[in-house]
């Protein structure tokens, strides 16, 4: 997120190194509290690993199957959709909202 967003102010980086470290300490916590019946790498259990292996090929499946429903969609030759442009005027009245 730092290096895509550019934002170099101070409370920026402050917050993004305080939501890191708390996310690290929650994830520990959540693996450390689960019961250990199989030892496996980074303390994950053997009921974890069957669902990742259970729901990465089917999730893999599912991008696979969206990604050829919007090919069709957008190669379809009467294409159902109207493209147009349309302005507006918003007012916004700080630089972060812009």
């Amino acid at each position: 997120w730092f290096i895509l967003s550019g934002h170099t102010e101070p409370e920026f980086i402050a917050s993004g190194l305080l939501t890191a470290t708390l996310a690290i300490f929650m994830a520990n916590w959540l693996i450390a509290s689960k019961s250990r019946s199989f030892p496996s790498l980074v303390g994950l259990t053997m009921g974890t690993i069957k669902f990742i292996l259970i729901y990465l090929p089917w999730l893999l499946w599912q991008i696979l199957l969206s990604n050829l429903h919007v090919a069709k969609l957008i190669l379809h030759p009467s294409l159902p959709v109207q493209p147009t442009i349309v302005q507006f005027e918003a007012s916004l009245e700080s630089e972060a909202t812009q």
